[in-house]
């Protein structure tokens, strides 16, 4: 124990003497330090005593942990008087992310997001549109919501454009300021064309990259791929892994030739990937590796993304992509078999999580705090904690109870079926028959429905087309870079800033899903609850009624046939003389 003050008497007794000081603010400041390094040996020499060695090892270990969270530096306060640029506001991750970050990083300088003309609406246009919808709610609680606002200002771009598509005056602007890029724009339709993919989602990314080494700023350069970019694998690291494709190639090859060409030989690019979506996505995950040795890069990868756990409201979501179309067709009992196996998963994560894992990941690039020249990549994934396909859909339709869509077309029920045979039976007999029947009937009746069931069914079904393959096969998703991003966090920002999947109750988070489903994508109302509850259990009532009487008819009718039967069999022995009555 002698060496605890050992060096405190060598700093009060050596260091002095050994400089040369100049000033007697100086010489108070190291005798403050000396007198401070005494009272804390002695106090080290009373903790010793006390517990003995190995305790004091400890202590000094969660002292040392103590002083680098002193110089620790929060989310918030990197974001501050930080300007970003952000591609694919418009979108599902893209509107989140503009949202966390008008919200949790209020001393953020500005928000440039690149937004197209569209509709005959200018960028500005759709830019008040998007503030309006309902995911801002939260801001607009805040008194001085106009200020907060006048934060994000509108670029009017493409991606798909050299340059962006943008003016000289507005690049010089964007040069000088922006610090921080989030890639998250991407045509995230499975059943587009591939010459439609490859122009948005890999040539988009090159285009960005281009412009973002002109950045004098640029602290990171954040891309928001998929996890599904390698799907052929089994076992998914974090690591960019190589592709025969070179993308670049891939560019110039698409951009002239005509659609039966490019039909011809997608199948073969694609390979074992099976979807057009994962190549592009992959394709432009090498143009971001090649880029890490001029701009400071890395990729974020989420699996399938879902409603809100938490954040901005509990179960907010405002699309059907994903298992949004399975989980809105099982409510309003159009969807009643599903093809799946008793061990197939849906990897779904909740958008929130994706959002922070995203701010986190450029915080930790544009913070120094990573080497530049090693590309990191997050992988965003329920792996460890998966939502096995049948408990799902079960969930959904325990939901439906709770909080029934107010036009429903039966009582909700679904089917499991292994077979592919049998599954295409059925999805004949309860789906396509009886929406063809529905669609004809409506036609005859004057009564024209707003959107086709059939229509709907195919829309469905392009959807599903791709969920079948990720939840048959099983993925396992390496997931240490994110984990050890979220444990370097402090205490504060790991609640302000939650991607632990591991916290999240599965069987709540889709019961709110699907009151997200009901409240904000199909924007039902509360007050309507009351009496779809009732049309609910009147549907309920019925499905029962005639589920006992198939039942009942059915033991009837074998009752009867094994009395008709037995009756008929003893009349034959008699006939023949085989038995005496």
């Amino acid at each position: 124990m002698d060496f605890l003050f050992d060096d405190a008497i060598y700093s009060i007794i050596v260091t002095p003497t050994s400089l040369t000081l100049n000033n007697s603010e100086e010489i108070m400041l190291r005798l403050k330090i000396n007198i401070e390094a005494t009272l804390q040996a002695f106090r080290d020499f009373l903790f010793v005593s006390k517990y003995g060695n190995t305790a004091w090892i400890n202590r000094q270990l969660i002292t040392s942990a103590t002083m680098v969270s002193q110089n620790y530096v929060s989310l918030p306060q990197f974001y501050a008087n930080t300007t970003v640029f952000i591609t694919g506001a418009t979108g599902f991750v893209g509107k989140c992310i503009v949202e966390k970050l008008l919200r949790s990083c209020p001393e953020i300088e500005r928000i440039y997001v690149l937004v197209r003309d569209k509709k005959n609406q200018s960028a500005e246009e759709r830019l008040q549109v998007l503030l309006q919808e309902k995911l801002f709610d939260r801001i607009r609680q805040n008194p001085n919501m106009e200020e907060v606002f006048r934060k994000v200002v509108a670029i009017n771009g493409d991606i798909t454009l050299n340059g962006l598509g943008l003016s000289l005056e507005e690049t010089s602007i964007l040069k000088s300021s922006v610090s921080i890029v989030f890639h998250a724009a991407a045509n995230v339709k499975f059943n587009a064309r591939l010459e439609e993919l490859l122009k948005s989602n890999t040539e988009g990314t090159k285009n960005l990259i281009e412009w973002s080494k002109e950045l004098e700023k640029l602290k990171a350069f954040v891309y928001v791929s998929t996890a599904f970019s390698n799907c052929e694998r089994r076992e998914i690291g974090e690591e960019v892994y190589p592709i025969d494709v070179d993308p670049h190639l891939a560019i110039k090859l698409f951009s002239g030739l005509r659609a039966d060409v490019v039909d011809s030989i997608a199948v073969k690019l694609t390979g074992e990937k099976k979807i057009h979506y994962a190549l592009t996505k992959h394709l432009a995950e090498i143009l971001v590796q090649e880029a890490r040795t001029d701009i400071p890069v890395c990729i974020v990868r989420p699996t399938i993304v879902t409603g809100a756990e938490r954040e901005p409201f509990s179960g907010w979501i405002d699309n059907f992509n994903g298992p949004g179309g399975l989980v809105m067709g099982i409510c309003k009992e159009i969807v009643r078999c599903c093809y799946t196996n008793e061990r197939g998963t849906l990897d779904v994560v909740p958008i929130d999580h994706v959002v922070n894992l995203t701010l986190a990941a450029g915080y930790k690039l544009g913070s120094g705090s990573a080497d530049k020249n090693d590309l990191k990549g997050y992988n965003c994934s329920s792996t460890k904690h998966p939502m096995v396909v049948t408990t799902l859909c079960q969930t959904v339709v325990e939901s439906c109870g709770e909080t029934p869509f107010n036009e429903i077309f039966w009582y909700p029920s679904i089917v499991f079926v292994r077979s592919r045979l049998a599954f295409k039976t059925l999805n004949f007999l309860l789906h396509y028959l009886p929406a063809l029947f529905l669609d004809c009937l409506s036609i005859l009746t004057l009564k024209k429905r707003k959107v086709s069931l059939l229509r709907t069914y195919k829309k469905i079904r392009a959807v599903a087309a791709p969920l079948e393959f990720m939840q048959r096969t099983y993925f396992a998703f390496e997931t240490s870079n994110t984990v050890n991003l979220f444990k370097n966090l402090s205490e504060v920002d790991q609640e302000d800033f939650n991607f632990d999947i591991q916290g999240v109750d599965m069987r709540s988070y889709v019961k709110n899903c699907v009151y997200g489903y009901r409240c904000y994508t199909c924007k039902e109302k509360d007050e309507d609850l009351p009496a779809a509850r009732k049309n609910f259990i009147r549907y309920r009532r019925i499905y029962y009624s005639c589920l006992y009487s198939l039942v009942s008819g059915g033991v009837i009718f074998s009752l009867l046939t094994c009395f008709h039967l037995k009756k008929m069999i003893i009349n034959q022995c008699l006939y023949y003389g085989l038995v005496t009555s």
